[in-house]
């Protein structure tokens, strides 16, 4: 490794960050990140003062923290839109008519998907949320007397 005493920084290392930054232009970020940081462990080992062992040292330690970042935020976005996905899947399962080519309504009073706020499916019965708070309403009713059975 040629060092370049000019300003400190060998030419291994310079290499590496226009790599990085043409690697980081092309959207991998985290491949880039994992170069330099091996190039920045190597300079170490080939730095020949305390301050650019330290400085080194201190700039793998910046890449690893950016790195571990971006992969805890890829993570974190990538559960969000499972829960997104989810969401949605149930969302359109209440919404289109059931297997029959009816229109789904509410076991209990019978109204239409689309006279109610919303339809919730069970496996043998639906019920929408009139029917729900109405139930709600009679728990709460009952709670109050003492019954609860």
């Amino acid at each position: 490794m040629s060092t370049d005493d000019s300003d400190g920084f060998s030419s291994e290392l310079l290499d590496a960050v226009s790599r990085c930054t043409a690697t980081i232009a092309e959207g991998r970020i985290v491949p880039a990140l994992r170069d330099l940081r091996e190039v920045l462990s190597r300079s170490q080992g080939a730095a020949t003062s305390t301050e650019r062992i330290e400085l080194l040292s201190r700039f793998a330690a910046m890449v690893l923290a950016i790195e571990n970042s971006l992969v805890e935020a890829a993570a974190e976005r990538l559960k969000e839109i499972e829960a997104q996905v989810v969401e949605m899947e149930q969302r359109q399962r209440l919404e289109r008519p059931n297997e029959s080519g009816v229109d789904r309504v509410c076991s209990f009073c019978g109204k239409r998907h689309d006279e109610v706020v919303k339809l919730f499916e069970g496996p043998k019965a639906v019920i929408c949320n009139e029917c729900v708070a109405l139930c709600n309403e009679i728990l709460k009713s009952e709670e109050k007397k003492g019954n609860t059975t």
